[in-house]
């Protein structure tokens, strides 16, 4: 039986915006990471680590869970030798999240953070109604259902991904539904954790801070 450990799921936060050069030196420097308003400079280790963080697209599947040992095991295939101090570093810096399992870790970390999108969604295809693809035009770089697809589209209006579950939920039943994996906010945000790091893995969306007061 797996631990509540094995469970947790680690969550990079941040959008990057470029690597940085020593003036003087004219070699690399720094990373550089925004956070909400403002901007975070990042180590190269702790860097590499944050990358990692965000999945490895053909080493996720529906039932694996993307956490601290498996970013370890990524980092040490990578060579990289001081991962679990790199990834203390980033969680300190507020790079790295750990969102244990269950309901009320789940609700905190979604009232804290918030999805926004970076691709273009390309619909779905006569081929396959029931898949939305998410990339470039003629380029989709993943597929997801309805309802991750509608979360991707529209949950950054919403001041975080929690209101955006609730948002969700209420638009759902107006429409009709009536199972709990669309009107359950819950439940939503649920299977949404699960679908989270196929998203950030290339890069169709980052997760930020919480937009206002919570």
């Amino acid at each position: 039986m797996a631990s509540d450990q094995d469970n947790t799921r680690v969550f990079p936060i941040g959008h990057y915006v470029g690597a940085y050069l020593d003036d003087e030196q004219g070699q690399q420097g720094h990373h550089e990471v925004r956070l909400g308003v403002n901007v975070v400079e990042v180590d190269n280790d702790t860097f590499r680590l944050w990358a990692l963080a965000h999945g490895i697209p053909d080493q996720l599947s529906e039932d694996a869970t993307w956490g601290r040992q498996q970013i370890i095991d990524a980092a040490t295939t990578a060579g990289i030798t001081n991962a679990e101090a790199s990834i203390e570093n980033g969680i300190n810096q507020g790079l790295l999240v750990e969102v244990a399992p269950g309901p009320d870790a789940a609700v905190e970390f979604a009232t804290r953070y918030r999805l926004v999108p970076l691709m273009l969604g390309l619909g779905n295809s006569a081929e396959e109604p029931g898949l939305y693809g998410i990339g470039l035009f003629g380029q989709p770089f993943l597929h997801v259902n309805s309802m991750v697809y509608s979360l991707w589209e529209w949950a950054h209006l919403d001041r975080n991904l929690w209101e955006a579950c609730e948002t969700f939920a209420q638009v759902e039943a107006q429409a009709g539904a009536q199972e709990p994996d669309e009107t359950d906010p819950h439940k939503i945000l649920e299977n949404f954790l699960v679908a989270i790091h196929g998203l950030l893995s290339v890069n169709a969306a980052y997760l930020d801070e919480s937009l206002g007061p919570q």
